[in-house]
């Protein structure tokens, strides 16, 4: 969100076609230093590291998806009401 604090890690949620969309670019994100992992079970997580720490998590939605992930969802729902976006960032930094 433009002028909210955030923690020090690039959060990013990618809309890929189906699941051999996401295959076929898997290889070269291994290479530039991606790896797949997350306790998250409903859609593919890679995780990036520099020196051993996590900068980069990269969220990856098929299309079919798209309309019902949580992050686009919440991410649209604080760019529309500022009342919300207040309240997230006071639980943000309560947490």
């Amino acid at each position: 969100m433009p002028g909210m604090p955030a923690k020090p890690i690039i959060d990013l949620a990618v809309r890929a076609l189906d699941q051999h969309g996401f295959a076929v670019h898997r290889p070269a994100l291994e290479r530039a230093g991606w790896r797949l992992g997350s306790g998250i079970v409903s859609h593919r997580v890679m995780l990036f590291e520099e020196a051993g720490v996590r900068t980069r998590i990269c969220h990856f939605f098929e299309a079919a998806e798209w309309d019902t992930a949580n992050q686009r969802i919440l991410r649209d729902r604080l760019r529309r009401d500022q009342g919300d976006a207040a309240r997230y960032l006071l639980a943000k930094r309560a947490a």
